[in-house]
């Protein structure tokens, strides 16, 4: 019987190891088999080019601080990547007022709206005719979950024109109006300048020098006809136009940076004195006073290009008070000199 039992467990366990061993092949020769179509499978997945589409909308790199003149046109980009159907709104922080979503403006306010180019991935809230109250942040946001967004922060500055020798010049008859405006504290130059006499338009002129409007209805035609021709590099800087006042030519020069503007009358005559006022695109104005002389002096200093600098009415009567109490301190000092002897 133990002989019995001890065969029976020797033939078990010889079976057992030979099913071990087996099995072992099997599952060998089958894990062997299965790797080849796993691996292939793989390598055509690597081959799909990947658009990143599973990724989900994000924002591409832009500037996040935009500055502006008050009453120039402010452009505020927001370029979200992989938007695929969701929507970009604006949304100025300050009171958290949804200005845009998708192409659909929300405020009454005429000045804001919202450019979608082409691509649809750049979105632009665009704010016409900036007033100081604009400035701030503002949001562009995605309408994904969860919810993104980017902010831009529109900083909004007070340019102030200034015209040199301001704010009263002297000439003399023949000789030359030269008044020189400058744009100053712009972000960038001014689109435009533009020059009146008293209420009188003389120009508007871009700075590429292609713009010219002249309020001169007799003129007006023949200033059309003749722009291109009398338009000229010059050695101000990038461009010279040629216009008309009373019959008169006036050059309009702009300088290369474009931040200056020339006004330039030859032979000024007696006709041509009054005020001038300069107002670059965007910025405050500036005005001057011309006094165009025929042979009258006032109490001035000449200096070149005939130009006078005028002395100033009180001038001379301090001169005379500061002389007169002069005398009087030396009289006084010889009289208590005299006194001690």
């Amino acid at each position: 019987m133990l002989n019995i039992r001890n065969k029976m467990s020797g033939f078990k366990y010889c079976d057992i190891v030979r099913l071990v061993i087996v099995t072992s092949c099997i599952l060998g020769a089958t894990s062997v088999g299965s790797i080849s179509p796993k691996s292939e499978a793989q390598s055509v997945v690597a081959d799909i080019p990947w658009d990143g589409a599973l990724v989900g909308p994000s924002f591409d790199t832009g500037p996040e601080s935009v500055v502006v003149s008050v009453g120039s046109t402010a452009y505020l980009a927001c370029r979200v990547r992989q938007l695929g159907d969701r929507k970009v709104s604006w949304i100025r922080k300050r009171d958290l007022h949804i200005l845009t979503f998708g192409q659909v403006t929300y405020t009454n306010d005429a000045r804001f709206s919202v450019i979608k180019s082409a691509t649809g991935d750049l979105w632009t809230l665009r704010i016409r005719s900036v007033q100081l109250r604009d400035a701030g942040l503002y949001e562009c946001q995605v309408s994904s979950e969860p919810k993104i967004s980017k902010a831009v922060r529109l900083k909004v500055v007070v340019s102030q024109a200034y015209i040199h020798g301001s704010p009263e010049m002297y000439i003399r008859s023949g000789s030359d109006i030269s008044l020189s405006c400058v744009a100053k504290d712009m972000p960038e130059p001014p689109s435009h300048f533009t020059w009146y006499k008293g209420l009188q338009i003389l120009s508007t002129g871009g700075n590429d020098g292609h713009q010219l409007f002249q309020q001169n209805s007799h003129l007006q035609q023949q200033q059309q006809h003749q722009m291109n021709a009398n338009k000229q590099t010059s050695f101000f800087g990038k461009s010279s136009i040629m216009t008309s006042l009373s019959g008169r030519k006036v050059t309009i020069e702009t300088s290369q940076h474009g931040l200056e503007n020339l006004l330039l009358i030859r032979n000024a005559v007696a006709a041509d004195s009054g005020n001038y006022t300069c107002i670059p695109a965007g910025a405050e104005p500036a005005s001057i006073v011309v006094h165009v002389l025929n042979g009258e002096h006032p109490a001035a200093m000449q200096h070149g290009h005939g130009g006078i600098s005028r002395t100033q009415p009180g001038a001379r009567f301090q001169h005379y008070v500061l002389l007169a109490t002069l005398l009087l301190s030396l009289h006084r000092y010889l009289s208590w000199n005299r006194q001690l002897r």
